[in-house]
């Protein structure tokens, strides 16, 4: 039986587009290299470009994990005495969005003319999602892997809401950027090293608390997280697990609104109020009756 040596005729090469938003660096980057250097088939030849084209869109929003994003550390030395710098993951990201992936990528892919044709970029300008697979389709995007900053996700919208009588939904939903921004950036919301510290532990253990539902944390379009401060308050940790409990799969600004706006079930009061007045048990009942109004 002789052993198979693919051809360039042999090959057929797709386009895959990667949405990369939470997505994690090195996880992304191990994908887009099988693929585009095409290992991941059964004709690979290491002599043929099998692979395919991958357009890795909002890449700018990759994650790294632990305290990679202060501690990874990208060299580079002008040639000259002196002349070494270091940049940051976190600061090569707001500085050159994508360059820490495509780095990444390049050095996960094989060396010679195959992976230089495969690691070229382009930085062609998108506005949507829609536009890039319009630019693959049409062969628009010439390079094998293009890695692009940042892309607008275009949805549909979304279908009138039926009128929700319950105190707070509606204001949730209403609840414009602006206001989100300002509640978002206020002085009462702490970062996750911040809760870590007041609580004592780390921040991984405040984020897996947080998927957990046993703390809120509020997001506002991007990867950032602000805690309330006033949920590590005794009276309001205590009981914050039970409660949340009913707001899974709830937006996060419908529960922060809960808890801060008033509640007839209350008597008018905020469950935060009723809260530090000890009395939890109502404020539990008065958040299933909301998980169920809005569900």
């Amino acid at each position: 039986m002789k052993t198979f040596s693919a051809k360039a005729t042999d090959v057929t090469q797709a386009r895959f587009v990667i949405d990369a938003p939470d997505k994690f660096l090195g996880g992304v980057a191990s994908e887009v290299a099988l693929s585009s250097s095409g290992e991941h088939k059964a004709i690979y030849s290491p002599h043929v470009d099998t692979g395919d084209f991958i357009v890795i869109i909002n890449a700018s929003q990759l994650r790294v994990t632990g305290a990679k994003s202060t501690d990874k550390i990208y060299d580079r030395h002008a040639g000259y005495p002196g002349g070494i710098s270091a940049t940051k993951f976190r600061d090569m990201q707001t500085r050159f969005p994508g360059r820490a992936l495509e780095k990444a990528i390049k050095g996960l892919l094989p060396k010679g003319p195959l992976a230089f044709q495969t690691k070229k970029t382009t930085g062609k300008a998108l506005k949507n999602l829609e536009d890039a697979i319009q630019a693959i389709v049409a062969n628009q995007i010439a390079s094998k892997l293009a890695v692009i900053a940042s892309v607008e996700v275009v949805k549909a919208s979304p279908p009138e809401l039926e009128v929700n009588p319950y105190p707070g939904y509606e204001a949730a939903v209403r609840a414009g950027v602006e206001t989100r921004t300002q509640i978002f950036k206020g002085p009462d919301m702490l970062t996750s090293d911040q809760v870590a510290k007041q609580l004592g532990v780390s921040r991984e253990t405040i984020n897996q608390r947080r998927k957990e539902h046993s703390l809120l944390g509020l997001t506002n379009g991007t990867r950032n997280v602000r805690y309330p401060q006033w949920q590590l308050e005794p009276s309001v940790h205590v009981n914050l697990p039970a409660i949340l409990a009913h707001f899974k799969g709830l937006d996060v600004w419908a529960v922060y609104l809960f808890f801060t706006q008033g509640n007839p079930l209350l008597d008018g009061r905020s469950p935060l109020e009723s809260l530090r007045a000890s009395e939890a048990a109502r404020v539990i009942d008065a958040a299933q009756s909301f998980a169920a109004e809005v569900a």
